[in-house]
């Protein structure tokens, strides 16, 4: 709540990745935790995020305690590429769906279970793409080449219609 939203406004990330050598000069190591307090309603129990950062590599690890599960991801991306993709591998451990699902207000008519849904894929940040590799879901399901097509035609539609830097937006 104190951050101010406007910063976010003025970042044009594409000016920053064109100085190619500042970014390989900035190297470090981040993490950001966040523990115990309600961040929003209940959705967001502890969040855990890890960067490194050297000579223009990022790798990045996350943790995320949400309502009735937690989210995995790892990643990578080189931001010194002319068009940089950020590459994931995440992980959606649903031990209560149903938990879940009346936390964020969706409509749950099955019994109380947990499933794993699995995705990796890569987003190019500047073009604002998103290109699937593999998602599953209890290896029960694996979707199809038509199936990616269609998860990445919504979610660039959905979640693109905006700068990238937006797709942080609480709201």
């Amino acid at each position: 709540k104190k951050i101010n939203k406007n910063l976010f406004d003025d970042i044009d990330l594409k000016k920053i990745f064109l100085n190619k050598e500042i970014i390989r000069k900035i190297n470090g190591n981040s993490k950001i935790i966040y523990k115990e307090k309600k961040l929003i309603k209940n959705y967001l129990n502890n969040i855990l995020l890890d960067f490194n950062l050297a000579y223009g590599r990022l790798d990045f690890s996350s943790e995320i305690v949400i309502s009735g599960g937690k989210i995995i991801c790892k990643g990578d991306s080189i931001l010194t590429e002319d068009y940089p993709r950020l590459y994931f591998n995440c992980k959606f451990d649903i031990k209560d769906q149903k938990k879940l699902f009346v936390d964020i207000s969706l409509p749950n008519n099955s019994k109380n279970g947990s499933f794993i849904l699995l995705v990796d894929g890569n987003l190019n940040i500047f073009n604002k793409k998103v290109n699937f590799k593999n998602i599953k879901i209890n290896n029960l399901y694996t979707a199809t080449d038509e199936d990616l097509k269609f998860y990445k035609k919504n979610f660039e539609l959905i979640l693109f219609d905006k700068d990238f830097i937006n797709i942080f937006d609480i709201k």
